[in-house]
């Protein structure tokens, strides 16, 4: 009796190993043959330009300064320099010619750099701007204030005369840096005519005022 039920059960469990080796079997051999198509999915969706998300890299949150109330004509704001020449100066705000003696001045009409608008910055051909000459497209310029680093590239470069209303735009679309002095460079004395250099903003924090 003992015999016969040991054969039942040895006879059963041979029924259930079969079957469940067949399926595993079964299970490797389909997904072998859809290896090519998922690999040629995937080739396709990357030339397509889809990228994966874990591989995307998140923009850190945009920076921003709140300053406590809008700067006064004379104050220093920090420094302007150009790598490669001469240009490295006070930078203050307000562009009267007590102040163009000091360093460059922020035209107090314009915006604050970070505010998203024309950041317009003149100086002195025979001074501190005299070097301006030298600065190419491409070239960057640094704004280290007292509220954040900002860095500038140029794009662009104008002759103009001093009334020349379309020189520049005051309310552009986008945030840009415009230096100005007399032409020709060097002149002793105020002449009509200007030199610009445009540039878009790189890098630097938001500035909000109150």
């Amino acid at each position: 009796m003992k015999a016969n039920i040991l054969r039942l059960f040895h006879n059963k469990g041979k029924n259930l190993v079969l079957p469940l080796v067949f399926c595993a079997l079964s299970t490797l051999a389909a997904l072998a043959a859809l290896a090519p198509v998922a690999r040629g999915l995937s080739g396709g969706a990357a030339a397509g330009g889809f990228v994966p998300v874990t591989s995307i890299e998140r923009a850190p949150a945009e920076n921003t300064v709140c300053l406590d109330s809008q700067p006064v004509p004379g104050d220093a704001l920090g420094s302007l320099a150009i790598g490669g020449t001469a240009v490295d100066c006070t930078l203050y705000y307000g562009d009267s010619d007590d102040l163009l003696k000091q360093g460059a001045g922020l035209y107090t009409g314009a915006g604050l750099p970070g505010q998203g608008g024309c950041v317009l910055v003149g100086g002195h051909t025979n001074t501190y701007f005299r070097d301006l000459e030298k600065v190419e497209v491409g070239d960057e310029v640094r704004l280290s204030l007292c509220y954040g680093e900002y860095v500038y590239q140029i794009t662009d470069w104008k002759i103009a005369r001093a009334d020349d209303a379309d020189a520049y735009d005051l309310h552009p679309e986008q945030e840009q840096l415009v230096l100005y002095t007399c032409y020709p460079f060097g002149a002793l004395y105020e002449t009509p005519m200007r030199y610009f250099l445009f540039g878009r903003l790189v890098s630097g924090p938001t500035v909000e005022l109150p």
